[in-house]
């Protein structure tokens, strides 16, 4: 990792470690957890993001681009839905292979139509998309039956899964390709694999990588042809947004994450002027006096929404005179002036353009045009 990436994590850490820190008094959110693997990264075998993923995921409640942002990927990637096509000229073929070509067609149709019977295929891809692009990577997970064949799909929050190290070891795959003649072959590959994690209920639970021919045990994590049936692991494609020095991948506004925090600090801002900003324009300036305490409490209670469109009624006292006539107290002629500041009334909130150009800063990390969020 270069200087420049170096001093770029450590701002946007210490940005989510004050995120994880704080709970934001407007709306009382939930305090971030503490990572759930924290006291496993120490022998390397289960990697540590760069940053807490729970902080991510929750940075979308203090944003008001991030959540719009994420939601356009989302109908726009998946949304509309999927469909399938043939790789080849199916009008060139003869009927036998046509026939086989709709039976493989249909084959594939009832997996994705059945592949989850709580939620559809597009429901979940939008879920590892969400997933994705809120903290830097997704997961599917691969339900196979006894033969290992996939058979169904299931999505995995993705801030509750960890990578393990890859593993030294390559091993042989077998694949199909297809040749210079447009003929399918099959060819061998070495591959090097490696392990996912998931706590649940304080245990960990293993998945090992799809394409991964080895029979993983999902409570151990250790390969093994004697694994019981109902031990054995799933398999776990993976998605993420990519980063050389990172195998997890980092989110594409993670350059943002200052004005991510910087639009949540200037919205306080204004909210705070409604809650306890001064409604009165004005200055008040007692001579040969002063104001009385009551007066001083009225003054200093008219604050919010409850200060507007009332009287203000002070009271003052003027100050004793050096010289006496026998036990006759003098005071001073006490007199008020208000001077109108109605010039320093904010017109309009606070940082306005700030906000404005940190929404363009953040929405242009996801290269969208603002009719996707919503904004043209």
């Amino acid at each position: 990792m270069g200087e420049e990436a170096k001093r770029s994590a450590v701002h946007n850490s210490v940005v989510i470690k004050t995120i994880a820190r704080e709970t934001v008094s407007i709306m009382e959110s939930r305090a971030v957890d503490e990572d759930e693997f924290h006291g496993l990264y120490e022998d390397g075998a289960i990697l540590e993001p760069l940053y807490n993923p729970e902080a991510l995921t929750r940075l979308s409640e203090s944003s008001d681009i991030l959540q719009q942002c994420i939601d356009a990927y989302k109908t726009n990637i998946v949304g509309f839905g999927v469909d399938f096509d043939y790789d080849i000229d199916v009008d060139k073929e003869s009927e036998e292979v046509k026939t086989a070509l709709d039976r493989e067609w249909a084959r594939y149709e009832n997996f994705f139509k059945y592949c989850n019977l709580d939620e559809s295929f597009t429901s979940i891809m939008k879920k590892v998309i969400d997933d994705k692009e809120r903290i830097g990577w997704g997961a599917l997970e691969v339900i196979e039956d006894m033969t290992g064949i996939p058979a169904g799909l299931e999505h995995i929050p993705a801030h509750k899964l960890r990578l393990c190290k890859r593993e030294r070891k390559a091993f042989t795959v077998r694949t199909m390709i297809q040749n210079e003649d447009g003929e399918e072959i099959e060819i061998s590959i070495m591959k090097r694999f490696r392990k996912f994690v998931q706590i649940v209920d304080n245990e960990k639970v293993f998945f090992k990588e799809f394409g991964d021919p080895r029979i993983l045990n999902c409570r151990t994590g250790i390969y093994g042809d004697d694994t019981p049936p109902e031990d054995r692991a799933s398999s776990i494609i993976f998605f993420n947004i990519y980063c050389p020095y990172t195998p997890y991948g980092l989110p594409r506004y993670i350059g943002q994450l200052l004005n991510i925090q910087g639009n949540r600090k200037a919205e306080e801002l204004n909210y705070t002027y409604f809650m306890d900003g001064r409604h009165m324009p004005m200055a008040i300036i007692v001579e040969n006096g002063k104001l009385t305490e009551d007066s001083v409490n009225t003054i200093c209670g008219a604050k919010g929404d409850k200060a507007r469109h009332k009287y203000l009624i002070l009271e003052a006292e003027g100050l004793e005179n050096d010289v006496q006539i026998g036990d006759d107290e003098v005071k001073s002629k006490v007199s008020i002036r208000i001077e109108k500041l109605a010039e320093m009334l904010e017109k309009d909130g606070l940082f306005q353009e700030y906000c404005k150009n940190n929404r363009d800063k953040i929405r242009s990390a996801f290269r969208l045009h603002p009719i996707y969020t919503g904004e043209s």
